[in-house]
């Protein structure tokens, strides 16, 4: 996969003061928070904390309610044909064509993506799909199918990974695929969000690491110590006691 080289004084993500309401309920409740390029984030929040929401944000998947974001400088209201043409979005769900060969499948995403189909055996063969590249998807086991999609992902030259929980369903051979090419993004000088269910899957590989709870960043800090029994006597946020005292999101 060769990647572009970002500009290294343009931060790959700035969010600020952002917020997201889906009818009475808010997601997120004024989000401020910066991605360095070269630099891997991990997120974590128990379910409905606004993890997903911020990543399908800084993909344009949805727009803010209010506040900004940017990627590589390219605001993702006003500018969203640029930041696409840089991030990369890996969510929970396959995205797939069930009736559709994978071969089929990623042909159809260079036609999206404006990629010569060249590119789609070497990335069949990257993520060991090779052999199964005439079988249709709907004979696929999950994990198959997330090594499909990781592929698709891998037909871009992304410079922002944006990743929804990416360990699901894959075996450590998948896992540690998944960990290549976040490197490869961040050697090249871009950088990546991943939404994290189980951080030990992400080994050293993470920079910091935020924590959300009930749409607001509760902590954010180095990866080795965020989160642990001596962080967490430290906290001097005072929105903490009372997002605790509100329960779990």
């Amino acid at each position: 996969m060769t990647l572009r080289i970002p500009d290294r004084d343009v931060a790959a993500a700035t969010i600020t003061n952002v917020t997201r309401r889906f009818g009475r309920r808010w997601a997120l409740r004024g989000v401020t928070l910066s991605i360095g390029p070269g630099e891997v984030v991990g997120v974590e929040g128990h379910n409905g904390s606004g993890k997903s929401t911020l990543l399908r944000i800084l993909s344009t998947a949805i727009k803010p309610t209010g506040g900004e974001a940017q990627v590589f400088g390219a605001d993702v209201v006003r500018q969203p044909t640029t930041v696409r043409g840089v991030v990369a979005f890996l969510t929970h769900y396959p995205g797939l064509y069930d009736d559709l060969t994978a071969e089929e499948n990623l042909r159809f995403a260079c036609r999206m993506l404006g990629v010569d189909f060249g590119r789609v055996p070497p990335v069949l063969e990257r993520v060991g799909l090779a052999r199964e590249a005439g079988e249709t998807v709907r004979t696929f086991s999950a994990g198959m199918q997330r090594r499909l999609s990781l592929a698709r992902l891998l037909l871009q030259r992304p410079r922002l990974l944006l990743l929804d929980e990416p360990y699901n369903n894959f075996d450590p051979a998948g896992i540690a695929l998944v960990n290549e090419v976040v490197r490869e993004v961040r050697g090249a000088g871009g950088a990546a969000m991943i939404v994290l269910h189980d951080r030990h899957s992400a080994g050293d590989l993470l920079d910091r690491v935020v924590r959300l709870k009930q749409g607001v960043v509760l902590t954010d800090g180095p990866a080795p110590i965020v989160g642990d029994a001596q962080t967490s006597t430290r906290l001097t946020d005072p929105r903490e006691s009372t997002l605790i005292a509100g329960g779990a999101a």
